[in-house]
């Protein structure tokens, strides 16, 4: 045939309705995945988070919040640990990190912010998170830890970080911690399903949903807290606090619940809310024009794993 012909009319029309519906839906999703991947940071510019991250790192394996403040602490360290390995990198001085971080370990069975400081559930969750990716194989140092968390963890937000330790172990509370754990979380519930109130319901659902996941809890009506989550992404892509500029925090804290629900918000959008938070030393802000951290290039590090995993 002529590549001038003119296509009949008849043969329009024999692709069924249903595989238009099919066929459009693969266009639009592979149309997704390729603007996400031009979007993901080139190797060039994941090199540079590394060098910057790399450039932090003290002669005693720990990590400082920047090149001009001498001091570091663990939860710094633990960022620092975890965003090199999600970009693809390699800690150095492994061992010396694994040494720093057990130091801060006290005979509670907690870590400290640093050696010799009191035990907090927030750091000991980060300390297990950041030992777990450094291939830290004694058992003893992480039940030690494991009980510290499943007595001291009260609050949400020490629930819902003290889980992410548990995840980490691919271990599961007590039954009674569970119990009350899970009791806890519920009292945010609303009755659709969702957390929170006002312009907090997609970062606080986020949260929830995440922590029960984590847990290997059921998060119930699913639906509506995947809508509520969906309709709290903005305009540049990002979710944030009520009232408050959209940061890579919150972001963070909702896109987790989303890659665990296997729901998919605009990639797109968030591939380009994380680049805008990029600064020029290959560091990240938690908002666009804010001052680079690590932890804020912490969350960037695992909101790009998942864009490039997504499923």
């Amino acid at each position: 045939m002529p590549t001038n012909a003119a296509v009949p009319v008849r043969s329009r029309r024999t692709l069924p309705l249903g595989s238009l519906r099919t066929f459009a839906t693969g266009a639009g999703l592979l149309f997704s995945v390729a603007l996400v991947s031009c979007q993901l940071v080139s190797d060039e510019h994941r090199q540079e988070t590394l060098e910057y991250l790399y450039s932090l790192q003290k002669n005693d394996g720990s990590f400082g919040p920047s090149r001009l403040v001498p001091k570091s602490d663990l939860p710094t360290t633990s960022a620092a640990v975890r965003a090199i390995v999600y970009l693809g990198g390699r800690v150095p001085n492994k061992e010396h990190t694994r040494n720093y971080l057990r130091s801060c370990q006290n005979a509670d069975g907690g870590f400290g912010a640093n050696p010799g400081a009191s035990s907090e559930v927030r750091t000991t969750a980060l300390a297990v998170l950041a030992l777990v990716e450094l291939g830290e194989n004694d058992r003893a140092t992480f039940a030690r830890a494991i009980r510290y968390l499943e007595t001291q963890a009260k609050t949400f937000e020490d629930i819902r970080i003290a889980a992410a330790a548990f995840e980490a172990l691919a271990q599961r509370p007590n039954k009674k911690t569970l119990k009350n754990w899970q009791l806890e979380i519920a009292r945010g519930r609303n009755p659709d399903g969702t957390f929170g109130q006002g312009g907090d319901i997609a970062r606080d659902t986020g949260s929830a949903v995440a922590c029960l996941l984590r847990l290997g809890l059921p998060a119930d009506n699913t639906e509506s807290a995947i809508q509520a989550i969906l309709q709290g992404q903005r305009a540049d892509g990002g979710w944030g606090r009520e009232a408050q500029p959209s940061d890579l925090e919150t972001t963070y804290r909702v896109l987790r619940a989303l890659y665990m629900l296997k729901a998919k918000p605009n990639l797109g959008a968030v591939a380009k809310f994380v680049a805008s938070c990029r600064t020029m030393e290959g560091a990240y802000a938690l908002r666009p024009g804010d001052v680079p951290s690590v932890q804020a290039t912490y969350f960037a590090s695992a909101i790009l794993r998942w864009l490039r995993n997504w499923p």
